[in-house]
């Protein structure tokens, strides 16, 4: 699995995740909540290597990985999505996937693989990244984290930005790329979206974890969200 035992991170003089604890499985979705603000994006930045843990571990299959270069991080086995969409805007759609792939000498068979999972992307190989729409850039992010083959994937704000029909498109397949093994953490503002594919949820607060359990239990209460979104706190 992937652990986070009491992880602290700060960003400047401030702590802005504090003895952080969270455990993702292997073959399941794990939905991450929280208001903007509650550290959830620097918990994926520091997951990712990319900023420093200044305390506790980060574990993936029994394996210290936290203090690793990010590209470190991604060959150990875990890939991370960031928020808006990022991808290599001067670069095509077809050579964006390739700069992801740590096995290169299956560079067609993985670009195949990533193709049968975001079609809409086959026919868009030799534009651009940076011309192709919001939600293409979201699949082709998704596609690149999906290039190095990993274990665990870490999605931070699926939907930022997009319209409603592309985050129904997307959700459905990390759902199936959990089924197929892989533990997703998906860092989500909004709980409908996570919640309806999660098996587990966490509800993150103040750079703390507020609230740990079945995803199906949390969407039943809504009111233990309500606090957090409205700066309050989760009984």
């Amino acid at each position: 699995m992937l652990s986070i035992e009491d992880v602290t991170v700060r960003r400047g003089n401030k702590e802005v995740v504090r003895s952080f604890s969270l455990q993702v499985n292997p073959g399941e979705v794990t939905a991450l909540l929280g208001a903007n603000g509650a550290g959830k994006s620097s918990l994926v930045l520091a997951l990712a290597g990319r900023l420093p843990v200044s305390g506790g571990a980060v574990t993936l299959d029994g394996a210290k990985i936290n203090g690793l270069r990010p590209n470190r991080v991604r060959r150990a086995g875990l890939a991370a999505v960031p928020e808006g969409h990022k991808v290599l805007g001067s670069m095509t759609v077809h050579d964006n996937i390739l700069a992801a792939i740590l096995e290169t000498h299956r560079e067609s068979a993985i670009v195949d693989e990533v193709f049968e999972v975001f079609p809409e992307l086959a026919g868009l190989s030799e534009q651009q990244a940076g011309a192709i729409s919001g939600g293409q850039q979201q699949m082709l992010a998704i596609a690149q984290a999906l290039a190095s083959d990993p274990k665990y994937l870490l999605i931070d704000e699926l939907s930022l930005g997009l319209a409603p029909i592309i985050v129904a498109r997307l959700a459905p397949v990390l759902a199936e790329i959990a089924k197929g093994g892989v533990g997703v953490l998906l860092i989500e503002q909004f709980a409908t979206v996570a919640l309806a594919i999660s098996r587990r949820a966490a509800v993150m607060d103040r750079g703390e974890l507020a609230w740990l359990g079945e995803a199906v239990e949390l969407a039943d209460n809504p009111e233990v969200l309500h606090g957090v979104y409205l700066g309050g706190s989760v009984a």
